[in-house]
């Protein structure tokens, strides 16, 4: 038996070229509100990074589509190993309830002073 969905608590924001996108205010919204999520294409490398950034792994879901190229699913393999989100399959009958057990996804800003720490080691002043 399919549920039916309120509709009042369903956001799509569609991509226009010309027209503001609205994915930061997405963002915003599923942030402030800790029971919302994120379903974000995976033929948006670029949003589903922000998106892995921003939020906790338990409110990203990445759903796989025809618009993706090697590279796009070589992008969510990666970030599925890690545990920054759940995958959204056709063949889920609900969304997962179980924590991905990651409190929270490094930035990118963070990732490579990490590195450079690393490097450096005992020569930073």
């Amino acid at each position: 038996a399919q549920q039916k969905l309120d509709s009042t608590k369903i956001i799509f924001a569609d991509f226009k070229f010309g027209v503001p996108s609205m994915f930061n205010a997405f963002l915003g919204a599923v942030l402030e509100n800790p029971d919302s999520i994120a379903v974000i294409g995976g033929d948006s490398t670029s949003q589903v990074t922000e998106a892995t950034n921003l939020l906790k792994p338990d409110q990203v879901y990445v759903v796989r589509n025809e618009a993706m190229n090697e590279g796009h699913h070589s992008h969510i393999d990666h970030v599925m190993s890690r545990h920054y989100a759940h995958e959204l399959r056709e063949d889920m009958d609900k969304l997962s309830q179980e924590p991905l057990g990651v409190k929270s996804v490094p930035t990118d800003a963070a990732l490579a002073a990490d590195e450079i720490i690393e490097i450096l080691g005992d020569n930073i002043e």
